[in-house]
């Protein structure tokens, strides 16, 4: 009988020590797989992204490589380019923009930015003759500005979605003549709905 209840005892301990094991294990699991975008950006340095949408007034796509400061403040640099034939009909060929700025996150993903970009817009006009012989006129306007913009970025362990929702870019300095070709940029132009991915490490 003696026998019998040690028995029983000890399949009761180890059934109790197995269950607070599991629970253990399966609280360890939750706290992992609910960490905040915040607490995924602790410890983190760099950060590699690729993100397309409208930028500075342009269809573009980009490249960014932001710095973590903490894991609420960041810098940016963000460069990005457009080259495509269907600008020709406008004299538009391309379009090169660098920004620089910081980004700062007020709650768990969501954050404001403010920097300084410079872009730089090509054309190309045919001009022709009475003879139907043309002749082919480059230029290129420069200029410089100050940008905002608001949006959320959502960070996994190493792996995050960002998506800059909109953002307002005012042109300071024009380094070159608006020549005709360029008449119709304005100084005040729009970012909307930039989508990015990216890696941070």
């Amino acid at each position: 009988m003696n026998i019998f209840i040690l028995t029983l005892f000890s399949l009761l301990t180890f059934s109790s020590q197995a269950v607070n094991t599991g629970e253990i294990t399966l609280n360890e699991k939750a706290t992992s797989k609910s960490r905040s975008s915040k607490e995924n950006r602790e410890g983190k340095r760099l950060y590699l992204g690729f993100s397309i949408g409208r930028a500075l007034g342009l269809g573009a796509s980009s490249g960014e490589i932001n710095y973590y400061h903490n894991s609420n403040f960041v810098s940016f640099f963000r460069f990005g380019a457009v080259q495509s034939e269907e600008h020709l009909d406008d004299g538009f060929t391309g379009a090169k923009f660098l920004k620089l700025g910081v980004k700062k996150y007020t709650g768990n993903s969501f954050y404001y930015t403010i920097g300084v970009f410079h872009r730089q817009l090509d054309t190309r006009v045919f001009k022709w003759d009475n003879s139907q012989n043309y002749t082919i006129h480059e230029s290129m306007f420069r200029d410089l500005g100050v940008s905002t913009s608001i949006g959320n970025h959502w960070h996994w362990k190493n792996f995050s979605l960002n998506i800059d929702y909109i953002g307002i870019n005012r042109t300071l300095v024009e380094i070159d003549e608006m020549t005709k070709p360029f008449k119709r940029v304005t100084k005040l132009t729009f970012s909307i709905l930039n989508l990015g991915l990216g890696y941070a490490f």
